[in-house]
């Protein structure tokens, strides 16, 4: 496909709230719109050779781009102990996320012979676009940390 054009717009907000000095919280938004804004042509060609057989107007205008959510949230915990260790526990959403789609079946010669008076429900699901189920997903990530004579030996490299 050539002269394909998309517009992506969007915010993102986070924060972070300290409730003591071993505990914060933390927040984040990320809520946009990711869209195909025109109608690029397909070349199609034979396999193995550069002869184009014929080129073809996608109708994907409006479609949403694929591959990544358009609504993404998260909220965590992190606990920092005294004792040198730490635990972080986060509940991560994501929804609005779109396939991928087949260009050629964005075609007028895709609906070719179709009625979409007598069989819209053939007629739009050739045309259109599946959205994933929204998914979440939990995760832990601790750790701990040792002094070797009294020093955090991965401070000293850092510090040289």
């Amino acid at each position: 496909m050539t002269g394909i054009n998309q517009v992506h717009y969007g915010t993102e907000i986070s924060a972070e709230y300290k409730v003591n000095a071993s505990l914060s919280v933390s927040g984040v938004a990320a809520i946009g719109q990711y869209l195909y804004n025109n109608r690029p042509t397909a070349s199609i060609s034979q396999d193995n050779t550069a002869e184009v057989l014929t080129d073809r107007i996608v109708y994907i205008k409006n479609y949403r781009i694929p591959g990544t959510p358009q609504q993404a949230f998260s909220t965590g915990l992190r606990y920092n102990s005294p004792k040198y260790w730490f635990a972080t526990l986060s509940f991560n959403y994501f929804a609005d996320m779109w396939l991928d789609f087949f260009p050629d079946r964005r075609t007028q010669q895709a609906l070719d012979g179709i009625d979409k008076e007598s069989d819209p429900d053939l007629w739009y699901s050739i045309i259109s676009q599946e959205k994933l189920p929204s998914d979440f997903t939990v995760d832990f990530f601790g750790g701990k940390s040792w002094k070797i004579k009294n020093k955090f030996p991965l401070s000293q490299c850092w510090n040289q």
